[in-house]
C-alpha cells in the first residue's frame, strides 16, 4: 500500500510539472494562432496562459517562459497601441490631418 501511495504522489508531481510546462507551450501556440488568423481571443488566451506560467514556481525561472512572455506582451501592446493610434487619427478633423501630414513631411 505504501508503494502505491508513493507512486501516486510521484505521478501527481510529474503531472503538475508537465501541466505548467504546457501553459508555456500553450501561450506560444495561442500567439501563433493569433498571428495567423488575427483572432483577439487567441491573444487574450496567450496572455492568460503566460501569466499563469509566470507565477508558478516550476516555470517562472525558465528561459523559454521569459522568451514567450516577451513575444506575447510585445504583440499584445503593439495591437493595443495600433488601436489607440487609429482611434486618435480617426477622431481628428480633415484640416488637422492636412496640417499633421505637412508637419511630418508626408
Amino acid at each position: 500500500m505504501k508503494k502505491i501511495s508513493v507512486l501516486f504522489i510521484g505521478v501527481a508531481f510529474c503531472l503538475n510539472v508537465q501541466a505548467q510546462n504546457n501553459k508555456v507551450t500553450s501561450a506560444k501556440m495561442h500567439l501563433d494562432e493569433f498571428n495567423t488568423h488575427g483572432d483577439s481571443t487567441e491573444l487574450s488566451a496567450a496572455v492568460e496562459a503566460i501569466n499563469d506560467a509566470a507565477v508558478n514556481d516550476k516555470t517562472k525561472d525558465e528561459p523559454k517562459m521569459y522568451l514567450y512572455r516577451g513575444e506575447v506582451y510585445l504583440r499584445y501592446f503593439s495591437v493595443r497601441l495600433n488601436a489607440l493610434v487609429k482611434k486618435v487619427i480617426l477622431s481628428q478633423p480633415a484640416n488637422d490631418m492636412k496640417a499633421i501630414s505637412k508637419a511630418t513631411g508626408q
